[in-house]
């Protein structure tokens, strides 16, 4: 079963910490904590539990990066067909 949440960074680490317990795999938007305690705190969760943990970040959204995107796809697939 899956779960996802989306929540302020701040509550990112109590969060992850939780599901870590509660034996789920953790992926977690960056940043995954806000202070340098909080960092460890999660450190020591993820060492204690046998789950995986996983920090990434989605750029899905930042308008920039799907306008350069779109441009290269453009770019390359002139004159190609797929399908």
């Amino acid at each position: 079963m899956r779960s996802s949440s989306t929540r302020p960074a701040i509550c990112h680490v109590e969060m992850a910490i939780a599901a870590l317990q509660a034996g789920k795999h953790v992926y977690c938007e960056k940043p995954a904590g806000i202070t340098p305690e909080s960092i460890n705190r999660l450190v020591k969760a993820v060492r204690a539990s046998d789950r995986v943990f996983c920090i990434g970040q989605q750029m899905r959204s930042y308008v920039g990066l799907n306008r350069v995107v779109a441009r290269l796809q453009r770019r390359h697939c002139r004159g190609h067909r797929h399908g």
